[in-house]
């Protein structure tokens, strides 16, 4: 048996394994499995878990972080068989720090009759942020969030502490210095003296910096006088995501190795997100889920913790090359409350982006910026009787074909203001965040009453009662019907010749006929 064949089984009941990966274990055996269910034949389960409540994976509908993932396992305590005390009371003093162990989840389902085994079970990982109880009735509560968490318990650039030993004219470089140098880097960057960026070329004992160049980041040389701070600064101008990657390795706690695929984070830098070069000053300590937020967001990307892969997932919010899902009213959706919401407020009509910031030193108004792009939907004016203006400070973005694109791309998503919430079956559950569906459903009907064809991405995936998936979707932008594709390189041969995943994924010239290859399919729109 697997999780899916278990999964997908008509006489099943769910089963959910809470493990607590604490320092000290009291059970026999030497592992916390507590669990919601009856307990499997041969296997040392304490059933003592009344619920376990989600904040589900979810991606920002507009780019950036997604929200983090938390989960709230509420159990019972017991009296500890043969012995004093109970349970919970006996562990958490064995215990005096928990503070971000591990609590893994495990979710499936199991059939009497069957072996046991964990590999049938998908494994959720959370990190132990509060415990409250017991209580006076035995209540006690486990509070755990996401990896992506420790997000905010990191900065970028690191605190410094240098304060020039004299002053500095406006021309000065070479050694200088400050006091103490920790947490400048030893192979150069840039450091912010008042309002003036320098950029330094290493570092020397403790005490000093060897300043390279003046007036950098578009700032203006300048005297400093004794005594005046001297601060180093977050720079990287590179792709967006080796950027994000960068401050996710570099300045926080989270192990890179375990929880980033990089062969997957490769590929949208690599394809979609290949022309997102951004220009990234961070002048003072600011917490990384801020910074990753706004890089995020700026290059119309997703950045999100999917709890049952166990993965940092980055996606870039585009039209999906790969064919959809699809779903029916019949065949997926539960018979359930199903919320289907159109607020036409959140139409965005125009879209104004500022981009290629004059002074790294200065904030963010219109007028620190040498270029604005504007992209309206005259339809849509037209259609709503006024304009809706959504401005975007693209702190970060460099380059046209940037601010371009991320404008294009929120004006089509909102132009049809939908969001569906609807539940699922399991077995319908490999539909992940991000995901774009084709749904035909009669709550989404043309002129004549029929079902329209509606194209919805998946910003919510929620685990559910009786491991049952709760589904939140918003328009995607993307028009029923069409074929997209990206520009095939050199490499790719002739569409008859290409393969399979190479059709799906890059445009090919279509004949005379408007038809691609001796099959005569459906021809590409370039993205």
């Amino acid at each position: 048996m697997t999780y899916q064949t278990d999964r997908d089984a008509l006489t099943r009941q769910s089963l959910n394994i809470v493990e607590l990966d604490l320092d000290t274990k009291i059970t026999d055996g030497g592992k916390e499995y507590l669990s919601d269910g009856t307990q499997p034949h041969g296997q040392m389960f304490w059933p003592c878990v009344n619920s376990i409540k989600w904040v589900p994976t979810r991606a920002s509908a507009t780019g950036g972080l997604g929200y983090f993932g938390e989960v709230v396992v509420t159990c019972t305590d017991f009296n500890w068989p043969g012995g004093n005390g109970t349970y919970f009371g006996r562990l958490l003093a064995n215990n005096g720090y928990y503070l971000n162990r591990a609590i893994k989840i495990h979710v499936g389902f199991f059939k009497r009759g069957d072996t046991f085994s964990f590999s049938n079970f998908e494994e959720r990982r959370y990190f132990i942020k509060k415990i409250t109880g017991p209580d006076s009735k035995g209540k006690v509560q486990i509070f755990g969030t996401d990896v992506l968490s420790q997000l905010k318990e990191s900065q970028a650039p690191k605190a410094t502490y240098g304060n020039l030993a004299g002053s500095l004219t406006d021309s000065a470089t070479g050694s200088t210095d400050i006091g103490d140098n920790t947490n400048f880097s030893a192979s150069g960057g840039y450091a912010i003296i008042n309002d003036e960026i320098v950029a330094y070329s290493g570092v020397t004992g403790g005490d000093s910096i060897t300043i390279s160049s003046r007036g950098q980041g578009g700032t203006t040389a300048a005297a400093h006088s004794a005594g005046d701070a001297v601060r180093d600064v977050y720079q990287n101008n590179g792709n967006v995501v080796d950027i994000i990657r960068d401050l996710i390795e570099n300045y926080t706690e989270i192990d890179h190795a375990t929880y980033l695929p990089d062969a997957d984070w490769n590929t949208e830098r690599d394809d979609p997100l290949a022309s997102e070069t951004f220009d990234c000053w961070v002048k003072e300590p600011k917490s990384v889920d801020k910074i990753i937020h706004d890089l995020g967001a700026q290059a119309y990307t997703g950045i999100w913790w999917d709890d049952a892969a166990q993965e940092i997932k980055l996606k870039a919010i585009r039209t999906n090359v790969i064919p959809a899902s699809e779903w029916t009213d019949a065949a997926n959706i539960l018979d359930t409350k199903v919320t289907f919401k159109r607020d036409q407020r959140t139409i965005v009509t125009q879209v104004w982006v500022y981009y290629n910031k004059i002074n790294q030193a200065k904030g963010n108004d219109a007028e620190n910026f040498t270029d604005l792009y504007v992209y309206i939907d005259s339809a849509a004016e037209t259609g709503l009787g006024q304009p809706n203006i959504k401005k975007v400070f693209g702190e970060y973005i460099a380059a046209l074909a940037s601010a371009s694109k991320i404008a294009s791309r929120i004006v089509k998503q909102n132009s049809k203001p939908i969001e569906l919430s609807l539940h699922v079956d399991a077995k319908d559950s490999d539909v992940e965040v991000s995901d774009v569906i084709d749904l035909s459903t009669d709550l989404y009907q043309d002129t004549n009453g029929d079902p329209l064809p509606i194209k919805l991405r998946v910003i919510e995936k929620a685990l559910d009662k009786q491991n049952r998936y709760k589904y939140k979707m918003i328009y995607s932008g993307i028009t029923p019907g069409n074929r997209y594709g990206y520009i095939a390189p050199n490499s790719v041969a002739d569409y008859d010749s290409a393969t399979q995943d190479e059709r799906n994924k890059y445009a090919f010239i279509a004949d005379g006929s408007d038809k691609v290859g001796a099959a005569d399919d459906l021809p590409y729109l370039i993205e």
